[in-house]
């Protein structure tokens, strides 16, 4: 009797604990239904319809969960921006056809993400044949488009894409499809709460003038302000410079406002500034607010301000300071940032100079083959006051190739001098020159006046062989400005050998008070191999298959070749192989030896050649030396389908490596 109680009571406890489970269950699948649905809700109110109810088409983005959105906000500096598309075929038939990217702020990647893709180019996709009950759905991988001259609406737009193609229906009846929709990005600024402007103030001038015949204290500051990276559009800089106690005038002028508008010194006016006595502040405003809108990604705003003050005021230890808060676009916050520098001994800084380089860094490769290499720098006088009488007298140094241990002297010539003639005038005055001349003095040209010009108002002097080095002279100036000669000089053989020329690590140039290095980068050996089959049959002879390799010389980052050697190693269990040919292309500085074919690792088959000969000069694209090998193969019948290779280990005697190899995949079908 008791037995039975305890079990009746077990029982009951046990149905009791089946029954709360049950209802768990039940009630956590209720919660993945919705949750389903929830998805599933969230794809539908995307639209899908196109112009046949069998095809239907729509492209969205992703959360950070997952779910489908049509807008999105990204950093504009992203990288991994992913766009999504769906195309379906309902009922019967087929579909083929293409979506096109329009109106837009940003591209398309051409990388195929997916099998549905046959290619991407110039915004749009090819799609490969989508079949009946097929649904291809993909991602694109997106980047931004960063112009230097954008409307500031591009920075929060809607973007179109359009299908457009041919569904074939079971009636074998062509209907076209078309369909548009759209996709708004938000290109949002990358840019922290805790990241300051870039800010630098730096004293240029201390020291006392004559100005009208009265002694006269010049304090001169020059202050460059911008983004570090210049990664988003700035829509104003406002910079603030405290004022010496003492000071009795100001003049403020630019030498560009690159970072906020793009604009050049002459575009600075007395409306960009002012200065209050009261707050003892100089303000200046840079506005970027003329649609379209600019976005420079290189430099700063650079101002240079003037103080004018009593000569016997001792200013000595006295601290400036500049301040620069910037506003962006489609940001409500600003980034700020503060420089400061304190005066102390006296300096003369009312003219300066310095060097722009417009290649950071140069390939060896010319220098190795004795070619001539042209490069282009801008070597700047920069008037910062023309208040004090001074005539301008700055020398171009000879350049020379840095190296570990010093310089040694270079075969650099210079080729021509572009300068623009509007520019001299407004700084020289009408009656003022300057004049090009050798070191020793003797004159190359003088501009002045009466100078002519080509249609773009640049004056060109071009110099006879040998000028290594200039001497640059002007009268005196009547306005502040920048005086930019932009030179094109030429890298000459020095009859140095490979291995001394291996020991160059830069390319210094100077000019009276400034310096500067051009990076010399090393060259690499490269070659490619490609053949005209995608796959290869284990079941009949592969007749004429052809196998290109060629030499990489089109560009000075590669090295020329020089006694070259190649082994082309073929896939696995090859029972014959018949070489008919190896045949070279543009390749009068070579000729083909010792050629071999052996039998590698498990029945490969390995082809070898060299080359007898030297690449002397690079080459174009088209022209560069290419050796075709045309043989048949045989595999044996047993050999397996595989994902299969052909491999090309390579020598250069010109290379820095011993050996160099290379891979062109391929099939091999049974």
């Amino acid at each position: 009797m008791n037995f039975k109680l305890v079990e009746s009571t077990q029982n009951s406890v046990i149905k009791k604990i089946v029954a709360f489970l049950l209802i768990v269950v039940l009630t956590m699948f209720d919660f993945i239904l919705l949750g389903t649905e929830m998805v599933s809700y969230a794809a539908d109110a995307v639209e899908t319809a196109t112009s046949n109810k069998n095809v239907t088409f729509d492209t969205y983005f992703k959360d950070k969960n997952g779910l489908i959105i049509t807008e999105k906000d990204e950093k504009i500096n992203s990288k991994d921006i992913k766009l999504f598309v769906r195309v379906s075929v309902k009922n019967d038939g087929y579909f083929n056809g293409t979506i096109s990217l329009e109106e837009s702020n940003f591209n398309l990647k051409n990388e195929i993400l997916h099998t549905s893709i046959n290619k991407i180019e110039n915004n749009t996709i090819t799609l490969n044949q989508i079949n009946s009950g097929e649904v291809a759905e993909f991602e694109i991988g997106i980047e931004p488009i960063k112009e230097d001259t954008i409307n500031s609406r591009f920075l929060n737009m809607s973007s179109k894409l359009s299908i457009n193609g041919i569904y074939r229906n079971i009636k074998e009846k062509d209907i076209k499809i078309n369909a548009t929709r759209e996709v708004k990005l938000k290109l949002t600024s990358p840019y922290t709460e805790t990241e300051n402007a870039d800010v630098n103030l730096a004293i240029l001038t201390n020291k006392v003038y004559e100005l009208e015949g009265t002694n006269k204290r010049i304090v001169q500051v020059l202050v460059e302000s911008g983004l570090k990276g210049n990664e988003y559009p700035i829509k104003e800089n406002n910079i603030e410079v405290s004022v010496p106690d003492g000071v009795e005038s100001v003049e403020v002028n630019s030498r560009g406002m690159l970072v906020t508008n793009g604009n050049n010194e002459t575009d600075f006016t007395s409306n960009n500034w002012k200065y209050s006595e009261k707050d003892n502040k100089i303000s200046v405003s840079i506005k970027n607010d003329k649609e379209p809108i600019k976005w420079i990604k290189s430099g700063k705003d650079i101002i240079v301000v003037t103080f004018i003050m009593n000569p016997e005021k001792d200013v000595s230890e006295t601290e400036i300071t500049a301040k620069s808060i910037i506003s962006l676009y489609n940001e409500e916050r600003t980034i700020e940032g503060m420089s400061l520098a304190k005066i102390k001994e006296e300096k003369d800084g009312t003219i300066t100079t310095g060097i722009k380089l417009l290649e950071q860094q140069i390939y060896k490769g010319k220098l190795y083959s004795g070619e001539n290499r042209d490069y282009s720098l801008a070597e700047e006088i920069y008037i910062n006051s023309n208040k004090v009488s001074k005539e301008i007298n700055v020398e171009f140094k000879a350049s020379t190739f840095g190296t570990q241990n010093g310089e040694i002297p270079a075969n650099i010539q210079y080729k021509n001098t572009r300068i623009n003639k509007a520019d001299i005038m407004r700084i020289l005055g009408t009656e003022g020159s300057l004049k090009i001349s050798t070191i020793d003095g003797t004159v190359i040209a003088e501009i002045n006046n009466q100078s002519e010009t080509d249609e773009n108002g640049y004056i060109t002097i071009n110099y006879s062989d040998g000028i290594k080095a200039l001497k640059v002279t002007a009268t005196n100036a009547v306005e502040p400005g920048t005086i930019s000669l932009e030179n094109t000089k030429t890298i000459k053989q020095d009859g140095n050998s490979r291995e001394i020329i291996k020991t160059y690590n830069s390319i210094v140039e100077r000019m009276t008070g400034s310096e500067a290095r051009i990076k010399l980068k090393e060259t690499e050996t490269r070659a490619e191999i490609k053949t005209n089959k995608k796959a290869l049959s284990t079941l009949a002879k592969n007749e004429n298959v052809e196998i290109t390799v060629i030499l990489d010389t089109n560009n000075e980052k590669y090295d020329l070749f020089k006694k070259p050697s190649f082994e082309i190693v073929l896939p696995e269990l090859i029972n014959d192989i018949n070489v008919k040919s190896i045949q070279p292309v543009y390749s009068e500085m070579f000729k083909v030896i010792n050629t071999e074919v052996v039998e590698g690792n498990n029945k490969s088959r390995i082809i070898r050649f060299a080359l007898e000969g030297e690449q002397t000069s690079y080459t174009s694209e088209v022209n560069q030396t290419t050796i075709i090998i045309t043989a048949d193969i045989q595999f044996d019948v047993l050999a397996p389908s595989a994902h299969s290779a052909i491999k090309m280990n390579y020598t250069n005697q010109n290379g820095t490596q011993g050996n160099y190899s290379a891979n062109q995949p391929i099939e091999v079908e049974s």
